[in-house]
C-alpha cells in the first residue's frame, strides 16, 4: 500500500496536490521500490487519480480494481469545506467527535491496541496541509480527467457500496457507462458502507483473485 502525502502514516507536505503530482509521486514510489508490473486498486477519489495513473502508465498498469471509487461524473467536486475542517481539526473537536461517536472515523474492526493507532493517526492528518490543498485543486483535477477513458483492453472490476447505490441512482448507471467500452469489466455491488475494506475484505480479495483468473 502506498499511502500519498497527508494520509496515514506519510508526511505532510507544502507542495500543492494537482492530479500531475499524485500520480507522479505514486510512480516514484513504485519506482524505488522496483515495481514494475502490477494490478491497481483505489478507494474512494483514488478513481480520479487512478484514471490520470493508468493513462500515463498504462504499459505498467495490468488492472484496474475500484472500491467504491470515484469517477469524473459523479460531481461535488467544487464543495471544498477545507476551512470547517480545518477549524475543527485545529479546536479539537474532531477529538470530542470521536469520543462521543467512536465510528465517526469510519474505525474498522480492530484490537483495542490498533483503534487507538488508527485515531491518533486520523486525526493527526485531519486539517493537515496536504489533505486541505487537495480539496482547494480538486475540481480542477476532476477536470483534468474529464475526457479521459481506460484503455479498452484494461481489465476492470469496480466494488459498489450498497449504501452508495441506493440512495443516488446515478452511482451505479456511472460506473456502467465508464466501462462500456471495456472487453473485460465486471461490477459487483456489496452490503456496506463507502469503506467496504473494512467489513468485506474477505469478499473483495476472493473476488479480485476470481476475476483475475479468468
Amino acid at each position: 500500500m502506498v499511502e500519498p502525502f497527508g494520509y496515514g502514516l506519510s508526511d505532510d507536505t507544502d507542495k500543492v496536490r494537482p492530479i500531475e503530482n499524485a500520480t507522479s509521486e505514486l510512480h516514484q514510489a513504485l519506482e524505488q521500490l522496483n515495481i514494475s508490473s502490477y494490478h491497481l486498486v483505489g478507494h474512494s477519489i483514488s478513481g480520479v487519480y487512478s484514471l490520470a495513473y493508468i493513462n500515463d502508465y498504462s504499459n505498467e498498469v495490468k488492472s484496474f480494481i475500484g472500491i467504491d471509487s470515484s469517477l469524473r461524473t459523479q460531481g461535488g467536486a467544487d464543495d471544498n469545506q477545507g476551512e470547517v475542517i480545518k477549524l475543527l481539526g485545529q479546536s479539537g473537536m474532531y477529538r470530542l467527535f470521536f469520543d462521543v461517536e467512536p465510528s465517526f472515523l469510519n474505525t474498522p474492526k480492530l484490537s483495542k491496541k490498533d483503534t487507538e493507532l488508527f485515531k491518533y493517526i486520523s486525526l493527526k492528518n485531519i486539517g493537515n496541509k496536504a489533505t486541505l490543498n487537495e480539496g482547494e485543486v480538486m475540481q480542477e483535477n476532476f477536470d483534468k480527467v474529464a475526457e479521459l477513458r481506460y484503455p479498452a483492453q484494461l481489465p476492470v472490476l469496480y466494488f459498489l457500496a450498497s449504501e452508495s447505490v441506493e440512495p443516488d441512482d446515478k452511482w451505479g448507471p456511472i460506473h456502467e457507462d465508464m466501462i462500456k467500452d471495456s472487453q473485460k469489466s465486471e461490477i459487483e455491488i456489496l452490503e456496506g458502507s463507502h469503506y467496504l475494506h473494512h467489513t468485506q475484505s474477505g469478499k473483495i480479495v476472493k473476488t479480485i483473485n476470481d476475476f483475475l483468473e479468468k
